[in-house]
């Protein structure tokens, strides 16, 4: 809060908003106009939040959209918006491009050429060499929690920056392989929602990485949550290793060999309050009970054969 009030603001990997506010309450959380009554100006909030989002060229939101209702790209903006709302001085980015996709980075780069040339200072962290050199001017390296270097970036290269990061020179890289490609493990046919995607179909082969792309709101996430039984698709087929299935649940995905590693992971994929060990065991509770009491040890030994 005091970092907050000198013009300091950070937006990190996993945002740090509320999802049950508007877009325009969470701009101006702690700093809401005020009618010469007291009470929050509404109107007000809502034109400034609207003139924000336009000033970044993010008008495509609705400042009176529930946040829990916007992709992660958007939730980035919404962040970037609340520290151009109290005129941030510095604005601090932790890892931000790392559930982007490539036409959302750019625009993400975009918007702090704007920060920068509105005379804000960023603080880009990121472990990923084509996004600082094409963005950053100067260059700071950690190791093992210690600065190791520092400079200006058209003065460095790569290599170098590389040897400060491992702490010795890296002498090779290795070889590309080709990848032995199976039998089909996963199939899907005339998968459809109601509302999110339609006749999708695709194979999946042992052995084999299979991308997916589009723009947010392209209905990537929904595809594969109705996969993993998070939500019920209105027609379609789901076959894992030949053998049709209907997943009603994530339980009944997770039974058959089917794991969902979610964008928000800080929301979606792990329970915040409890230890790493019991968020490892949470699928696989059942191997870690007995008589429907859960055994401490068992869970622990299970985190630690994994970890």
């Amino acid at each position: 809060h005091a970092a907050f009030g000198h013009g300091i603001t950070a937006i990190h990997q996993e945002t740090v908003l509320f999802d049950d506010l508007s877009v325009a309450e969470n701009i101006f959380l702690g700093h809401a106009p005020r009618t010469r009554f007291g009470t929050i100006d509404w109107r007000t909030m809502r034109s400034n939040a609207r003139e924000v989002l336009e000033t970044m060229r993010a008008g495509h939101i609705d400042a009176d959209a529930r946040l829990k209702d916007l992709g992660i790209a958007n939730k980035h903006l919404v962040a970037v918006a609340r520290a151009m709302s109290i005129d941030a001085r510095i604005v601090i980015m932790d890892e931000p491009t790392a559930a982007l996709s490539m036409k959302e980075i750019e625009e993400l780069f975009l918007l702090i050429e704007f920060l920068k040339s509105d005379g804000k200072a960023v603080l880009f962290i990121s472990h990923k060499f084509d996004e600082i050199y094409r963005i950053a001017d100067r260059y700071t390296v950690f190791r093992d929690g210690e600065m190791v270097g520092e400079g200006l970036l058209k003065d460095t290269g790569q290599n170098e920056i590389v040897r400060m990061m491992v702490g010795r020179n890296v002498d090779h890289i290795f070889p590309q392989r080709e990848p032995k490609i199976g039998a089909p493990v996963l199939t899907v046919s005339g998968l459809s929602h109601p509302t999110e995607f339609d006749d999708i179909g695709f194979e999946l082969r042992k052995g084999e990485i299979l991308g997916f792309y589009g723009l947010v709101g392209a209905g990537r996430s929904e595809v594969m949550q109705a996969i993993a039984g998070i939500t019920r698709t209105s027609r379609g087929t789901i076959s894992l290793d030949g053998t049709s299935i209907a997943p009603k649940s994530a339980a009944d995905s997770i039974e058959a060999g089917i794991v969902y590693v979610p964008e928000e992971r800080g929301k979606q994929g792990v329970v915040i309050g409890l230890p790493i060990f019991q968020n490892v065991s949470l699928p696989s509770l059942a191997r870690t009970s007995k008589s429907g009491v859960l055994r401490l040890a068992e869970e622990f030994s299970l985190a630690r054969s994994y970890t």
